[in-house]
């Protein structure tokens, strides 16, 4: 969804996410590859394609005897060999993640806003469900950014992130704004959650 909507940073964040759970769809990786290349930025290009080799090298094993074989080769071809000889590991990709957030770049909320209508609320849904990184997705969907079916979405799913402070603020400031009434009955639910919280 991310890749088609021209958002590769938060593509990049979900792929990552993924392998770091143990995918081992070659799709998955090869879309790594492709995210990161497609995430550089014009001041910012090298960094991208040192990871994009590192990822591209082990997905190598993966993706043989695949359609994405040749793709991969493709994308890994005009790159630099990786720095190293160490495979990618957990520590490797919480790195690769924290990288694609560095700046302020809030990758995932950039790429909702490249979505439109259901694709919003569907993107809001699944994030909030599955993404480890998605609090800055839950507070903008709370906080009305993506209008009132992205803002239900989140709070429907808020229990879970109700650890995070601007997830708890979000949902506060939604009990005194002007759209309370319309969010029920998640808002009452999501205040419900922060009040078993306490």
């Amino acid at each position: 969804m991310f890749l088609r909507a021209r958002r590769p940073l938060g593509a990049a964040v979900l792929l990552a996410e993924l392998i770091r759970s143990g995918s081992g769809a070659a799709e998955v990786w090869c879309g790594l590859g492709a995210a990161l290349l497609g995430a550089r930025e014009a001041l910012e290009v090298r960094p991208f394609e040192r990871w994009a080799a590192w990822v591209l090298r082990d997905a190598e094993p993966v993706v043989l005897g695949t359609p994405f074989a040749q793709p991969r080769l493709d994308l890994a071809r005009d790159l630099p060999p990786p720095a190293t000889e160490e495979p990618l590991r957990a520590y490797e990709l919480d790195e690769l993640v924290g990288f694609l957030h560095d700046g302020g770049r809030e990758p995932l909320v950039r790429a909702v806003d490249g979505l439109v209508g259901d694709d919003r609320v569907a993107a809001v849904a699944t994030l909030a469900e599955t993404s480890g990184h998605a609090a800055p997705v839950v507070v903008a969907a709370i906080r009305g950014r993506w209008g009132l079916p992205a803002a239900r979405a989140a709070l429907r799913r808020a229990a879970r992130w109700v650890e995070v402070a601007a997830v708890r603020g979000a949902i506060t400031a939604a009990t005194h704004g002007p759209d309370r009434d319309r969010l029920e009955p998640h808002l009452g639910h999501a205040v419900d959650a922060l009040d078993g919280r306490a």
